[in-house]
């Protein structure tokens, strides 16, 4: 079993993303989530994180330099890229 972090800065998405997949069915034993980059950051050096969802843009610490941040400490962590923008 694997363990899920969601990051995003619209809580609702992230709330809504975190209990409306059966996430347990895809082999996901737990879900954290977070608002922002550096808590997402917090979360990581607190728990084994297995896969990190992330939008792209969120204020201070994008999406794209908190992967590149997961990369450097954590190599083992899968990341998805979240958005919903048209330019990218």
């Amino acid at each position: 079993m694997y363990q899920l972090l969601i990051v995003d800065d619209q809580p609702d998405l992230v709330e809504d993303l975190a209990t409306n997949i059966n996430w347990s069915s895809i082999g996901i034993s737990s879900v954290f989530t977070a608002n922002s980059a550096n808590e997402a950051l917090d979360t990581m050096n607190m728990t084994q994180i297995d896969i990190v969802i992330t939008d792209i843009r969120m204020p201070g610490v994008s999406g794209l330099d908190l992967i590149d941040l997961i990369n450097a400490s954590w190599s083992h962590v899968k990341c998805i890229l979240l958005s919903g923008y048209n330019d990218f």
